[in-house]
């Protein structure tokens, strides 16, 4: 492969290393040789594994590619990788950070290349081959390998990681004591345990903290409630329980007095766990808990609160590495090494499947990760591994950021609805052992999102893009949120929200929502007519939204991305045009129809009237909004027709149907789960509702044309409804069973009573 060290050097940046034991091949210059430099599409088939693993008793290289595959966390899952072909390929690696004299940071610059190694058509993620730098070279060799003994002191390790990040990464990583952060240091129900006094306590008004994210497994052995909370809060009152403490609590209490820090966070013993006040109030400020500690400690071992900190632990620690001379021709010698992504290893923990553990992670500003054998650090700015030199100030961004959630955060400013999308899709993937929890593992990144948005969330959906937050849609069956019966009273969840639904991922796939997004503020204002209405804790309607005020722009979000144009009742009344509270002109189609006046009641709670609150500031804390929609739209009746039984959604075990009118022809498709279906026969009729406007059909959802609108495919634009399959129930309630798209022309066809400006209650 006429492997040096110069191609693994970007020489751009170097300084004088003439003293180092690769001098004579860190040049300008380079021999591409049959392996060549050039990053991209240019790659080399390396054989099949089968073939690899017949050459490396030879051949060193090939034996770095056998232990690639050997300490790949899945490969026991692996089935018929000994016939699958390996590709090598260069690609850049670490980023130099450039500041000007200010400190400043003004740019980036490429400073090492690494081997990627790929195996197309198996489960294997990517692994890669780098340089490891001479011990001479010193922070010379940034963002190349190192040798790591296998019970090293890694908590020195993790402080100098966390201080050069406090003192050098700036504003990027910066932990900002804003008003909401000390408004939750000084409520009554915030504590932390001070880990020099070993109790429970309050957070001094200058104190800071460090907050730990884990699995409970089956059930944390030791938890405060309102028997201990006395003992615990008495100095010493943890050192007497010490005993029943979950390993994980004693592993970071022994970690934060390590990196000489005092206060510590943790859910199972600074939250009352008998307390459902105690709960509630914390749980709803978990953007905050962990978007302002100092940093966060992420236990990725095992499968529950008794695993520990193995990566830490000199006993139980197993850290493999895989170093291996290479010399072509009469080069130098050199070491190289595998490595693999943080990613790889963070995705196959138990810790990275649990709902709760991504709000955690993702709002947190520094992360110590304690996975398979080893600690990696991860900031906004950049990751620093045991195996990788990373510790420079000037270290950005590497391949360790790669697949990695929190670079999602960079979109916030800029495209904060596809930040959403993303995380509600990442989010319903992961598992809950309460169902019921599943907006409160949310409220933190829904509350981060939110505040870009200048929105607020109704059962997880922002306020200020309702029209489209209702367009979700699930990628595999599953069934409504079951809620245990203790908390049946409490907490009920909408059908035309995803939280109302567990068991499958929800999403915001784009070949449902591609129109919407050239111009998502347009499409709001332009492509929607609804008056969204809801149900408050005291049976009264409020609108979904902040219509109270004269215009609300979201911060420095582009136009594009935008919520509504809200203006006030007033604003709307003396406007020229007729706008609604949402800013939208009303067309002339419905502007003599009811759109804010309601007749039906909420059985049984509510029977006897609707009131509509106008002057509603928002929900109230103690009384919830109730998981009721109301509002007027237009309803018809269609049929449902089975589509190719080849279709690609079966991979997903979901049915794509057809939608046909009263005519029989077809006019729309969806997809849908056949369980959510009570029966189904072609020459059933169902109810369709009018949702928003869609401006086509992808290929996906329909390949063909059959002019039901007299025009050519590519001329259609914006002839489709958005429609919600519903069912209503004998108290005049509708659930959602599924989003499809549908022509307009098809609701002027529909089965009888045909097309109606109806009222809803959609719960």
């Amino acid at each position: 492969m006429e492997l040096t060290a110069e191609k693994f050097l970007v020489d751009t940046h170097l300084e004088d290393q003439s003293r180092t034991s690769y001098s004579g091949y860190v040049r300008k210059g380079y021999r591409t040789g049959r392996f060549g430099i050039s990053s991209g599409s240019s790659k080399l088939a390396l054989g099949t594994l089968a073939a690899i693993r017949a050459r490396s008793p030879l051949c060193p290289f090939c034996r770095l590619v056998l232990r690639s595959v050997e300490e790949h966390p899945n490969r026991r899952s692996a089935s018929g990788i000994e016939d699958t072909v390996c590709f090598a390929s260069w690609e850049i690696d670490g980023r130099e950070i450039l500041r000007d004299s200010s400190g400043h940071i003004t740019t980036m610059r490429a400073r090492t290349r690494r081997i990627r190694l790929h195996w197309p058509g198996s489960e294997f993620q990517d692994s890669y081959i780098v340089l490891v730098a001479p011990d001479s070279w010193g922070s010379r060799g940034l963002f190349l390998g190192r040798p790591v003994e296998s019970a090293g002191n890694n908590s020195s390790l993790a402080k100098r990681w966390m201080e050069l990040c406090h003192d050098s990464h700036g504003e990027m990583c910066r932990v900002e004591r804003g008003k909401d952060f000390e408004n939750m240091i000084r409520k009554a129900f915030f504590g932390v345990i001070d880990v020099d006094l070993m109790c429970l306590t309050s957070l001094p008004d200058d104190g800071r903290y460090i907050a730990l994210s884990y699995t409970w497994g089956d059930e944390v052995s030791f938890k405060a409630g309102h028997k201990n909370f006395q003992a615990l809060r008495r100095k010493g009152g943890l050192q007497n329980v010490a005993s029943e403490l979950p390993r994980v609590i004693l592993d970071a209490i022994a970690l934060v007095q390590a990196l000489g820090e005092r206060y510590l966070w943790v859910d199972a013993l600074c939250i009352l766990q008998d307390s459902l006040a105690s709960y509630n109030l914390n749980a709803t400020l978990m953007d905050i808990v962990y978007g302002g500690a100092h940093l966060t400690i992420c236990a990725a071992d095992g499968k529950g609160a008794d695993a520990g900190l193995r990566s830490l632990s000199s006993s139980e620690r197993i850290f493999s590495q895989h170093i291996e001379t290479y010399q072509f021709g009469y080069a130098e010698e050199i070491a190289l090494m595998v490595s693999h992504l943080a990613e790889t290893f963070i995705k196959q923990s138990h810790w990275n499947t649990r709902a709760w553990t991504f709000q955690e992670r993702m709002l947190s500003k520094r992360c110590l990760i304690s996975v398979h054998g080893r600690i990696y650090y991860q900031c906004r700015t950049t990751t620093m591994c045991e195996d990788i030199v990373s510790e420079h100030p000037n270290a950005g961004w590497s391949m360790e950021l790669v697949q990695a959630p929190t670079q999602m955060l960079g979109n916030l400013a800029t495209r904060p609805i596809q930040l959403y999308s993303t995380s509600v899709e990442l989010y319903t993937s992961r598992q809950l052992t309460r169902p019921d929890d599943i907006l409160a593992a949310f409220n933190g990144i829904g509350n981060f999102i939110g505040r870009t948005l200048n929105a607020s969330l109704v059962y997880g959906l922002p306020n200020s893009h309702f029209d489209w937050a209702l367009l979700w849609e699930i990628y595999e069956p599953n069934r409504k949120v079951l809620v245990p019966i203790e908390h049946r009273n409490l907490k009920k969840f909408p059908s035309w929200a995803w939280c109302g639904w567990t068991g499958g991922i929800m999403a915001y796939k784009h070949s449902m929502l591609g129109g919407t997004l050239v111009n998502l503020h347009e499409w709001l204002m332009e492509h929607t007519w609804i008056v969204w209405y809801i149900r408050d804790g005291h049976g009264s309607l409020r609108l979904v939204g902040n219509g109270v005020q004269d215009v609300i722009q979201a911060g420095n979000v582009p136009n594009r991305w935008q919520g509504y144009t809200y203006r006030s009742q007033a604003a709307s009344e003396s406007s020229e045009e007729a706008t609604d509270l949402y800013g939208r002109i009303v067309q002339e189609p419905i502007r003599d129809c009811p759109r804010s006046e309601f007749q039906l009641t909420l059985m049984p709670e509510f029977p006897y009237s609707v009131h509509v609150d106008e002057a509603a500031p928002g929900p109230y804390v103690q009384f919830p909004d109730l998981p009721y929609l109301q509002f007027w739209t237009w309803s018809a009746w269609l049929h449902l027709t089975f589509e190719d039984p080849a279709d690609t959604t079966q991979v997903h075990k979901l049915r794509r149907y057809g939608i046909s009118d009263d005519k029989d022809d077809w006019c729309g498709t969806i997809v849908l789960d056949p369980g959510r279906l009570k029966y189904y026969k072609k020459e059933v009729k169902y109810e369709f509702l009018a949702i928003s406007e869609a401006k086509d059909f992808s290929l996906e959802e329909y390949d063909s044309w059959t002019y039901y609108v007299p025009k050519e495919r590519d001329q259609s634009e914006w002839d489709l409804y958005y429609v919600f399959l519903i069912e209503v129930d004998e108290l005049k309630v509708a659930r959602r069973l599924g989003l499809g798209k549908v022509f307009k022309e098809a609701f002027e066809n529909s089965c009888e009573p045909g097309k109606q400006w109806k009222e809803f209650i959609l719960g």
